[in-house]
């Protein structure tokens, strides 16, 4: 779990016609010695000059046997560029190093408004 950015295209069948939102849940479990604190932003282009996103924030530790987990799900506009953005900061540190950490970042569904 490096610093920086990755970027996901929405596949194709959430980005169905009339779709203006996209359910992602994201998760992260930190096990062992990581940097003391970090956070995810998950973001989306919602305008030309609009981002829209949500942050999941990860605690580590000094002790080897530490651990600590966090979710969160949230709706987020469809974006226009198609893709949703990931990006990790860790102020201390160089990411949540430890080799038996896990997370995943999913999109759950979209959602359709009907007039």
């Amino acid at each position: 779990m490096a610093q920086g950015t990755v970027r996901y295209p929405v596949p194709p069948a959430l980005r169905a016609a009339g779709a203006t939102g996209l359910l992602v849940f994201a998760w992260c479990a930190l096990e062992g010695v990581n940097a003391a604190m970090g956070y995810w932003h998950m973001a989306v282009q919602a305008a030309p000059d609009v981002q829209n996103w949500f942050s999941l924030i990860g605690v580590g530790a000094k002790q080897d046997a530490a651990a600590a987990f966090n979710s969160q799900a949230f709706w987020l506009p469809m974006p226009i560029d198609g893709a949703l953005t990931v990006t990790l900061v860790t102020p201390v540190g160089d990411g949540f190093s430890s080799p038996r950490n896990k997370g995943q970042v999913e999109i759950h569904g979209y959602q359709v408004v009907h007039d």
